[in-house]
């Protein structure tokens, strides 16, 4: 079975780009971060990739939320509006990673890669 990302952006053509970057992946899509947690509630997403900035909220104010849910779930936190800053404050909160928008499509492809294949040892481990 395919392994699902959960993609919360509410640019369309961003989530539409993220899903011919990764089309091995079962790809779910939210806009607001209401939606996020329901899809993260009904699906048990593998990854999140999490726009910083929706229309209900602040992406980062998610992290906890989702956490709250399933802890283990890596979450890469996406944003235009990059800063040394908010990275670290996204780490703080528990984001796997940050990706800086407009971001290179292979480096989007080998963060989820490398946090997929470790989300999968961690499992095998466990």
């Amino acid at each position: 079975m395919a392994e699902t990302i959960l993609i919360v952006d509410d640019e369309e053509a961003i989530r539409h780009a993220i899903v011919r970057a990764l089309p091995d992946l079962l790809a779910v899509q939210a806009v607001t971060g209401a939606e996020a947690i329901e899809r993260v509630r009904d699906s048990y997403p593998d990854l999140i990739l999490l726009d910083q900035r929706l229309p209900d909220g602040d992406g980062m104010e998610l992290i906890a939320r989702i956490h709250a849910i399933d802890v283990d779930v890596p979450i890469v936190v996406l944003t235009g509006n990059g800063s040394t800053d908010l990275a670290v404050e996204a780490l703080k909160l528990g984001a796997a990673d940050y990706l800086e928008k407009p971001f290179k499509l292979e480096r989007l492809r080998t963060t989820v890669r490398n946090l997929l294949e470790k989300q999968h040892l961690g499992r095998q481990v466990a």
